[in-house]
């Protein structure tokens, strides 16, 4: 009897839906930002650190110097110049109301580079955030702005690019919006877990998450165990899954997840556009706790209470199954992409009335009880915590203790764990233990402190209203107070000699605890550009102009740190 049930059951979802849908874009409008065919490094949406991605990444065959197309008519709305971030780039905005961006550019067309250079030497600032006027950078169609580059935080060379709504500013997938890159291959599923939701509900009689492998044979999905899962009580579904284009040039994200029982869909995921505002949303849509201890990036088909990404459907139950009867059901997930291609994972559950084992609720628990949807408020010890309402991704038993320390400015204070992830920012101050002279209070800071005792500067200043240090902080862990009095390092300064080609100057700096803030070069009093390479730690200047070397001229640089801790040095040539 189960065995024609399940062949029912498999006949009947066996049927084909077409997930997709419509979109009323104009292919024709849009060009490539380049002119060669587009191979995505990654993709709308993909899973990041912490953010989802928010374009495209387009190879660029490794090499930098691409040339890098205006995709429609339209002007230049806003330049930024950063040594973090997207480095170099670039805003167009067009008539029909979306803005291009490209990101991690190596240089600028000429004439964006002269109006750059202006502005730059009119603040004294290698690091811009310029908005033009709209009849200042006019471009068209085709027209060639820029140079595609490593620049920012780009880790290989690659063109970003990203589509935006000019008056909300939301990011919009551009495979959705007149972009296109070929792709036959149907996205697939690595790993299964199951969530018991509570101390009532249980997978396989144990009441924790328990992954299941998965296999792809010819494209088909099944569970490497395929006997019915057992489970009782409320219980949520995940799923490891990854795409790619048909160049099979790397995993993508997956645009479309849904999860079906019984024919019926529960939950639907579907990344086609968000804000800057919501792309921490990431670490409710992840299993975090899993993504720190084994770095595998396990999407949830069930939304925590505090998530309010916008790319989700669901059901009354926010995607979680209530098992409370003796029958067999069918869950189907289906994975597809934006051409539409699509895998689906087919298993069956066996459900149970009330298996699950009776726990004592107050186990493990603290005598803090944290809620998601308001402000939290914690004080003991010499510190003080607020966590705003959005914040937590769910309601948490708040852990913490404190350990005393001799070495550094306070307690080392554990602030919950770090394996919760925190979808913004929430208070910390801590009062110093250490009697400590006014010239130096401003050169305190908090800390996080590792398993193995060490220090990473998290930030934050002394206030002298609370006698506090505090810091907004995006993470949980250990905290202490530190100091920074140490100067940052400026090495060797290296001058071209005349007869060079390109003719640079390019001077080795860096800090050690609370990071480079602002430099200033200058060759005889008078500023110059320095761009700063971080990931070289490095400044390097070009000769724009010819100097007369046959008379003495000096070179002076001041770095300066987060804490107000300088460096100088100087060389003549």
């Amino acid at each position: 009897m189960k065995f024609t049930l399940f062949i029912l059951f498999i006949l009947s979802f066996l049927v084909q839906i077409n997930f997709s849908f419509s979109q009323k874009i104009d292919s024709s409008y849009y060009r490539s930002p380049i002119d060669f065919p587009i191979s995505l490094s990654g993709n709308f949406g993909e899973l990041r650190s912490n953010h989802f991605h928010s374009g495209i990444d387009i190879r660029t065959k490794g090499e930098e110097g691409k040339v890098v197309y205006a995709v429609a008519d339209g002007f230049v709305s806003r330049i930024k110049v950063s040594a973090y971030g997207y480095g170099n780039a670039l805003y167009i905005t067009h008539p029909n109301g979306q803005v291009s961006v490209y990101g991690h550019l190596q240089q600028y067309n000429k004439k964006i580079t002269e109006y750059i250079r202006t502005q730059q030497y009119n603040v004294e600032s290698f690091e811009v955030d310029l908005f033009p006027q709209k009849n200042i950078l006019k471009v068209n169609k085709g027209d060639t702005v820029a140079l595609s580059g490593n620049t920012g935080g780009s880790e290989a060379p690659h063109l970003h690019f990203e589509i935006r709504d000019d008056k909300t500013e939301q990011i919009k997938n551009p495979l959705l919006n007149g972009f296109f890159v070929p792709d036959s291959i149907k996205p697939t599923i690595t790993e299964l877990v199951l969530y018991p939701k509570n101390i009532h509900a249980a997978v396989n009689n144990e009441n924790e998450r328990i992954n299941y492998d998965v296999k792809n044979v010819r494209g088909n999905l099944s569970l490497v165990n395929n006997k019915p899962i057992e489970v009782s009580g409320i219980v949520g579904f995940a799923i490891e899954t990854n795409d790619e284009e048909n160049d099979h040039a790397g995993k993508n994200g997956t645009y479309n997840i849904q999860l079906y029982v019984d024919n019926e869909l529960r939950y639907e995921y579907k990344i086609a556009a968000f804000a800057f505002e919501q792309t921490r949303n990431i670490n409710a849509h992840i299993d975090y706790q899993l993504k720190k201890k084994s770095g595998k990036l396990i999407q949830k088909c069930f939304v925590e209470p505090n998530n309010k990404f916008p790319c989700y459907k669901f059901d009354k139950n926010r995607g979680f199954v209530n098992f409370t009867d003796d029958s067999i059901h069918l869950v189907k997930i289906v994975v597809s992409d934006v051409s539409s291609n699509q895998n689906t994972l087919l298993f069956l559950v066996q459900s149970h009335k009330n298996i699950a084992k009776e726990k004592d609720k107050n186990k493990g628990q603290t005598q803090d009880y944290f809620y998601h949807n308001i402000d939290n408020y914690f004080s003991r010890d010499g510190i003080k915590i607020n966590i705003p309402n959005s914040v937590l991704q769910n309601d948490i038993s708040f852990e913490y203790k404190m350990e005393v320390s001799h070495k550094n400015y306070s307690p080392i204070y554990k602030i919950h764990h770090e394996e919760e992830g925190l979808l913004a920012a929430y208070s910390l101050k801590i009062k110093p233990t250490k009697s400590i002279s006014d010239k130096l209070k401003s050169k305190l800071l908090i800390a996080s402190v590792n398993h193995g005792g060490g220090l990473s500067a998290e930030g934050g200043s002394y206030n002298t209203t609370t006698n506090t240090v505090d810091a907004n902080l995006k993470n949980f862990g250990y905290f202490t107070v530190a100091i920074d009095t140490v100067k940052p390092f400026v090495g060797n300064i290296i001058i071209d000699k005349p007869s060079a080609k390109i003719r640079n100057i390019i001077v080795k700096i860096s800090d050690n605890f609370s990071g480079i803030k602002s430099y200033k070069g200058t060759v005889d009093g008078k500023w110059i550009l320095m761009e700063y390479d971080y990931k070289n730690a490095r400044l390097i200047y070009t000769f724009d102009e010819k100097y007369n070397d046959e008379l003495p001229h000096k070179f002076a640089i001041i770095v300066t740190d987060q804490k107000g801790n300088e460096a100088k040095a100087v060389k003549e040539f």
